[in-house]
């Protein structure tokens, strides 16, 4: 216990020193700031804990002292802060005032300036615009301005007042000269009268006058550029759709797509995709039709296409009448559409129908190959995506 006392005494000696130690330097960036170390050291100083138990007869809990120095941590932090943005205020502040004064001083020279050259300043002035340089005249008379003098003013005015309407005219004239169609350098050039007389409400109202025009005629645009594509689509979803079979279901409000050379009946040797297609809904379908005089009780196939190998398991269903059928329909995969894409382009393809004890082996035919082309291109057209 004694140890532990010993080494919580060294440990309040060294962090209250540099506690301590830090504080200095703190009150010359925020005495709060400053202030906020003493506490620290005072509450890690062993010496001036023995002196408030003696007077209060109080002692902190460890847990106490940590939360209250860590407390007066962050609150030093604070107070650099705050003293920090308080710095810099008074800074941009004094940096204005000192922009304001070297401003003044400016004006005062050149005032100062004009007072001692005026008849030759004035003369200028008055040069420049007989010369009709009224910008050269504002120039030279804009700068002595501070100097309150009255002809001056009336000179500077006066080029102002000329050297709009001198701007004026030209924006005019490149306006006549313009064509009514080209309404983007027209509305540019409005917009240049309308900076050059701020105040004319003339002006304002055919710069946006000019503007409503031209968001009109974006508007057309738009609208023609959206209406040849609906007509593109249209044209597009026609051509894919003419070599397909359409069939309604009016109870699930279900319209099929079938190609059609697709057998319409399960009594053929057949692998084929079809559409389904709802509002806001489009899906593909497979089909595998297996036909002949004995049973193979299928369990899967495999189709091998310009030597790419897919297998493909699922629950047969089965008929029968004078020959046996068996067949599958089922959604599309993501790899039942790769399979039927490679059927679709490959230049020999065989499929091979798998029985709990004998298989058959049939070569895909190019009208098989055809069909199944067609009913992808007509998914796509009706906006189908890839599953």
């Amino acid at each position: 216990m004694e140890l532990k006392e010993r080494a919580n005494s060294a440990l309040g000696w060294i962090f209250g020193g540099l506690a301590i130690f830090m504080a200095l330097p703190m009150f010359s960036v925020s005495f709060m700031s400053g202030m906020s170390y003493l506490l620290i050291a005072l509450l890690l100083l062993p010496p001036a804990r023995e002196y408030a138990y003696s007077k209060t007869n109080i002692t902190l809990s460890g847990k106490v002292k940590a939360i209250a120095i860590i407390g007066l941590f962050f609150l030093s932090m604070y107070f650099i802060v705050t003293s920090s943005n308080k710095d810099a205020e008074e800074s941009a502040i004094i940096e204005a005032q000192e922009q304001s004064a070297n401003l003044a001083a400016i004006k005062q020279k050149n005032a100062d300036y004009f007072n001692q050259n005026s008849v030759s300043i004035l003369d200028k002035v008055k040069k420049l615009i007989d010369e009709k340089k009224y910008a050269d005249a504002l120039s030279a008379s804009s700068k002595y301005l501070s100097s309150k003098n009255v002809e001056l003013k009336k000179l500077h005015d006066m080029a102002f007042e000329l050297d709009k309407k001198e701007r004026t005219e030209q924006v005019l004239a490149e306006i006549a000269k313009t064509p009514e169609s080209d309404l983007t350098k027209l509305g540019e050039l409005h917009a240049q009268l309308v900076s050059i007389n701020p105040q004319a409400s003339e002006y304002k109202e055919k710069h946006q006058a000019i503007l409503d025009r031209i968001e009109s005629n974006k508007a057309k645009e738009i609208a023609a550029q959206e209406e040849a594509r609906l007509a593109q689509e249209s044209k597009a979803l026609s051509s894919a759709l003419v070599n397909m079979r359409k069939s309604e279901d009016k109870i699930e409000h279900i319209t099929w797509y079938h190609d059609k050379t697709s057998p319409t009946h399960t009594n053929s040797n057949n692998i084929y995709l079809y559409i389904g297609h709802q509002i806001g809904s489009t899906w593909l379908r497979a089909r595998f039709q297996y036909t002949s005089d004995d049973w193979l009780f299928i369990e899967s196939i495999t189709v091998v296409a310009d030597g790419r190998k897919f297998e493909r398991t699922g629950l047969f269903e089965r008929d029968n009448d004078s020959r046996i059928w068996e067949w599958l329909d089922s959604s599309v995969s993501h790899d039942d559409l790769e399979m039927m894409k490679a059927i679709a382009s490959s230049k020999d393809a065989t499929v091979r129908y798998i029985g709990r004890q004998y298989r058959n082996d049939r070569t895909i035919t190019a009208k098989e190959k055809t069909a199944i082309k067609n009913v992808l291109v007509a998914y796509a057209a009706l906006g189908g995506k890839e599953p």
